[in-house]
């Protein structure tokens, strides 16, 4: 009898633990209702961050356009003003 007790026992604790292991088909769908939700938030986050790289890569590329055209203008004036200067003075 004391044997069928700790047996009995035994198998109580082994379902008690795992009780909450275990999941109904609701839980998963709640679950993995939730994780769609989570997944859609992080796809617009990135498409955010994804357009906030492009307006930012399109602002570099015109201050690099205009710092290229600044140095060619630069380098041509101080190219005529030495070849004047040599012409002349030279």
């Amino acid at each position: 009898m004391n044997q069928a007790r700790a047996i009995l026992d035994a198998v109580d604790l082994e379902i008690t633990a795992r009780e909450g292991v275990l999941a109904t088909k609701s839980e998963m769908k709640d679950a993995f209702h939730a994780l769609q939700m989570e997944i859609q938030g992080l796809r617009g986050d990135f498409r955010a961050e994804v357009q906030a790289l492009r307006a930012e890569a399109k602002s570099g590329e015109s201050k690099l356009s205009r710092w290229v055209l600044t140095c060619t203008l630069g380098q041509s004036a101080l190219g005529g003003v030495l070849y004047f200067a040599l012409k002349h003075w030279g």
